[in-house]
């Protein structure tokens, strides 16, 4: 862990308590927790393959040499490690935790803040660490940019990602960064080991050139100079990407840890395979593919009522073909009156897509009505599965969650597995 290289662990120090004791030890050790993170972080990144996603993100912002491609990851890791570092902020431990360290308020803190605190120490650490690479200048630069936007996102873990002009700010003079640095050289009983990259000195303690905490106001600005929309929008991907797998991550710890209740057999878990065997399966669909075996494009379609079945069919074979020989596209339009089969033809390509590794799909309603008329035709299609429709769920504000049959966990552990 990263954390024991710069955290004195001298005193216990712990992440979370339960507000009513509910097992024998009714608080979590920091470690514990950051333990917790990596496990989901872990999970998250093997089953939705997101090294690969990372690693294309970071190309397409101008980082390709392999070196810097490894510190990156490294430094991925490191937002999952050090994003609760600042809980050994003594307030934090002593007001939240109930665990006074008899240690002093630390000047640059705001009360029991522990986001901001930790975000510094994670650009401490991993600008230090990129000091004593051999990387090129232009490319410290974008590195920079990014391991300072990695810290903003720390520092916004508990809320959403807003006021980042605001976390510039704290770098320059008189802000927070600026204060709290100059208090963390000062006094060794914060718990924080260093490096101080930014007062100065190295992991050895030996007097080095002095590195002000206020350059890392400009390290995005400079980062993205050069930058285009491209590299604009890939950078706001990354951000939103990385926001999503840390808050996932800690999510998930938390619940386990307050609830008892392993949550990786919930997580990204879902199977489609059966799902597209039942489907093929309907009488709707091997009459489609009958059709489609005997007279698709042989046909020529009257302007009939009773023909609509045979539009439909069409249709819904239009559109495979369609998404068939057109994959790498990136939109398509289908309209069609109510009653023409639109949302048969949506599930077919939904299960389509899935096979081409799309890991998850967006179906968007206006309106909640029509989210109920879509689960009634998934019950049509298979409500005779009572084992698959189980899986097929509507969540909004008013449908009551599904809970597994015979479950005899307690209410909270129940809702929390459910959700």
């Amino acid at each position: 862990m990263y954390m024991d290289k710069i955290i004195d662990f001298k005193f216990p120090l712990y992440a979370h308590k339960h507000e009513i004791k509910r097992f024998e030890d009714d608080k979590e050790l920091l470690q514990q927790h950051i333990a917790l993170c990596r496990k989901y972080y872990d999970i998250l990144m093997n089953r939705r393959q997101l090294k690969k996603k990372f690693s294309r993100l970071y190309q397409e912002m101008g980082i390709e040499e392999k070196a810097a491609l490894d510190f990156l990851f490294d430094a991925l890791e490191g937002v999952l490690e050090l994003h609760d570092a600042g809980k050994i902020n003594p307030l934090f431990q002593k007001v939240k935790m109930k665990n006074d360290l008899g240690i002093q308020s630390v000047d640059g803190i705001r009360g029991t803040n522990h986001s901001f605190f930790s975000s510094l120490i994670y650009l401490d650490y991993f600008c230090f660490q990129l000091s004593q690479t051999n990387l090129g200048r232009d490319l410290k630069k974008k590195i920079k940019m990014i391991l300072f936007m990695n810290a903003y996102l720390i520092s916004r873990h508990h809320g959403d990602l807003t006021a980042l002009e605001e976390y510039i700010m704290e770098y320059e003079e008189g802000g927070q960064a600026e204060i709290l640095m100059r208090t963390l050289k000062k006094h060794s009983l914060c718990l924080y080991k260093g490096p101080f990259y930014f007062m100065g000195s190295g992991e050895s303690g030996e007097p080095s050139e002095k590195i002000d905490i206020r350059i890392a106001a400009g390290y995005y600005k400079k980062g993205r100079k050069g930058f285009e929309r491209k590299e604009n929008i890939v950078l706001n991907i990354y951000l939103r990407l990385l926001y999503s797998v840390l808050t996932t991550a800690d999510y998930y710890a938390t619940s386990e840890y307050e609830n008892g209740v392993d949550m990786e057999p919930v997580v990204c878990t879902e199977q489609t395979s059966d799902f597209r065997e039942a489907y093929e399966k309907t009488e709707l669909l091997k009459n489609i593919r009958h059709y489609e075996q005997v007279s698709y494009g042989k046909t020529i379609i009257q302007s009939d009522e009773a023909e609509i079945n045979v539009m439909r069919t069409e249709m819904f074979l239009d559109a495979e073909k369609t998404w068939c020989l057109n994959r790498d596209a990136n939109m398509f339009f289908l309209e069609a009156p109510t009653g023409s089969g639109k949302s048969n033809c949506a599930m077919n390509l939904s299960f389509q897509m899935l096979e081409e590794n799309w890991g998850k799909i967006w179906y968007v309603y206006p309106f909640n009505t029509l989210v109920e008329q879509n689960y009634t035709s998934l019950e049509k299609i298979f409500g005779m599965n009572q084992e698959l429709f189980s899986k097929i769920t509507v969540i909004n504000s008013v449908t009551p969650m599904k809970k597994e049959e015979g479950i005899q966990e307690d209410e909270e552990s129940c809702y929390q597995k459910t959700l």
